[in-house]
This record gives C-alpha cells, sequence and structure tokens, in this order.
C-alpha cells in the first residue's frame, strides 16, 4: 500500500511531510513563479530549491523530529 499527499503544500510543510514520510508527494503552486499556482508556470529553481531543502531533511542535516508536535493527540 503505498500513500500521496497533496494539496497547498510549501516548504514550510517539510518538516511535517518528512515525519508522516508518504511514498509521493504532488506539488505544484509550491514550484510555480509565485509561490502559488496562479503564479503560472513550475519554475525549475523552485523545483531545486524545494528538492534542497527535502535533501537537508532526509538527511538528518535539518532534525524534523527535534522540536516536533505529535502529529496525533494522545489517547486518554
Amino acid at each position: 500500500m503505498s500513500t500521496a499527499l497533496s494539496g497547498a503544500l510549501k516548504v514550510t510543510n517539510l518538516d511535517t511531510l518528512v515525519r508522516i514520510n508518504p511514498d509521493i508527494v504532488g506539488v505544484r503552486g509550491a514550484v510555480c513563479a509565485r509561490g502559488d499556482r496562479e503564479g503560472g508556470a513550475v519554475v525549475a529553481s523552485a523545483v531545486a530549491a524545494l528538492r534542497g531543502e527535502l535533501h537537508r531533511r532526509l538527511s538528518g542535516e535539518i532534525d524534523v523530529f527535534a522540536q516536533a508536535e505529535p502529529l496525533v493527540a494522545p489517547i486518554r
């Protein structure tokens, strides 16, 4: 079984995305000229920047678990 996430995802969501660890992440607005879908076409430099930030988290350079809040509230 695979998981996929998409929908108004931004660079600021990367820590949470890496913690969730989906198999597929869909972005469009985050890699467009103005950072949203209204910004026009996908821009190579924005794709490279997003990829670089993702790599920093996957490599451990940025610890996504350091100050992470729980994704799910504990059951009491």
